[in-house]
């Protein structure tokens, strides 16, 4: 249901018994003409055991039956010594998840007039946030491309409130306010999980920025126009909506809907703090990599 290049897939391979033996079995076993599909197969790739010299083969031959937008990338063979007698479970064994998220928006811009009160000859500056939708069309077409795999964001955000805010997801915490109403009282279970890796990329025209980066307020100069952001996070596992909407009060905070003090009551975890909480969409989520044990690990 989501965007993935990281997606894995495992299967059991048993290799047919020698053609030798077949043949002594039914001499016709071969003959085109009396077993079309014998002969087919036992002349493919699957007629003897796999080698890892011939996982290229074995990954060309699966993509020639996936349709356009499906596609193997690698293709690793684990024989009974990689296993160490325990069967491989793609599930079971995993190390680390990585997802990533990609939004793009406009950023928060100020609008300073400037007036002068005769009473007291100081400067008052009016503030003025102003939302992508307020940008004209124009800049929205801009927006858009052919990224199947990206959020367009409605709102305009504040990016010097990334870090921050990253910084204070990243580690281990009651996430259940970012867990999916169904799964979150799940028997014989806790909510407590370790975040490894919260941390996000800026890019766009006269933006760079990432997680390491500090806050620059003196950036914006009401030109800076629209910026790519992708999100990137790490667990060894995450529970069903999670990412979406870790992302989703990421982007509350930097539009101003929520703030710091919220992570009081989202850290309790409890359903009235939960309501704090909204999912963004599915479109900018995709399933980056999964890293296994070092034996399982490709």
């Amino acid at each position: 249901g989501v965007h993935a290049t990281g997606q894995v897939v495992a299967f059991d391979y048993y290799p047919p018994p020698p053609i030798s033996e077949l043949v002594a079995a039914d001499p016709l076993v071969l003959d085109p003409k009396a077993n079309p599909k014998n002969a087919r197969l036992l002349h493919s790739l699957f007629a003897s055991s796999l080698e890892q010299d011939d996982e290229w083969k074995l990954r060309r031959a699966i993509n020639s039956h996936l349709p356009a937008d499906i596609c193997v990338r690698s293709v690793a063979v684990l024989t009974r010594s990689d296993l160490a007698s325990r069967p491989f479970e793609p599930r079971r064994f995993v190390r680390l998840k990585r997802y990533t998220y990609r939004i793009r928006f406009h950023q928060t811009t100020m609008n300073t007039p400037t007036t002068t009160c005769s009473s007291t000859s100081k400067q008052l500056q009016q503030h003025d946030q102003q939302s992508i939708c307020q940008s004209g069309p124009h800049t929205l077409r801009r927006a858009h491309d052919e990224h199947s795999c990206l959020w367009i964001c409605p709102w305009a955000l504040d990016k010097n409130l990334l870090p921050t805010v990253c910084k204070e997801l990243q580690g281990q915490h009651n996430f259940g306010c970012f867990i999916h109403a169904k799964d979150r009282h799940r028997p014989g279970g806790d909510n407590i999980m370790t975040l490894n890796t919260c941390r996000f990329q800026l890019s766009g025209p006269t933006t760079e920025m990432d997680s390491d980066s500090e806050p620059d307020n003196d950036s914006d100069d009401g030109t800076s126009g629209i910026v790519n952001c992708k999100f990137t996070f790490e667990a060894k596992g995450f529970r069903r909506s999670m990412v979406r909407n870790l992302v989703g009060f990421l982007v509350d905070v930097c539009r101003g809907l929520r703030n710091m003090d919220d992570f009081t009551a989202i850290w309790t975890g409890t359903d009235e703090a939960a309501k704090l909480v909204c999912a963004s969409p599915a479109s900018g989520l995709c399933l980056a990599k999964v890293h296994y044990e070092p034996s399982h690990d490709t």
